[in-house]
């Protein structure tokens, strides 16, 4: 059984890695390097099928895997609307800072140099 703790950090990620996931101004390029991070993909831990093929491939099957580990483990609640927009904002904070400063490195490489979230 999970701790009301670990329940509210997994639906936390889960929530950010939905808005990731469907947020139409990322690339999946850019989806794949979010949610396969340290601060989302690294933090939860279920089975799902890895197609291993492309990103767009690869970002479905775990958001796939995630909707369902969430369906079976979790009673789903959305978390305060203030902690999304944040989120979101972070999103599009990054992607500003990545877009404005002209780096010559792909998204992912520039994000695994650059994307830290302090936790609290």
């Amino acid at each position: 059984m999970y701790t009301k703790m670990e329940q509210d950090k997994t639906q936390k990620i889960y929530e950010t890695a939905k808005l990731i996931f469907t947020n139409e101004r990322l690339t999946w390029e850019e989806k794949f390097a979010f949610i396969f991070s340290d601060n989302i993909s690294k933090q939860v831990h279920f089975d799902y099928y890895d197609p291993d093929t492309s990103y767009e491939e690869d970002v479905i099957s775990f958001m796939d895997g995630f909707d369902e580990y969430m369906a079976h483990n979790y009673v789903y609640e959305h978390t305060e609307e203030l902690e999304v927009i944040e989120t979101k904002d972070l999103i599009e904070e990054i992607l500003n800072r990545y877009n404005q400063e002209g780096y010559t490195s792909t998204f992912p490489e520039w994000v695994a140099k650059n994307f830290i979230i302090q936790r609290k």
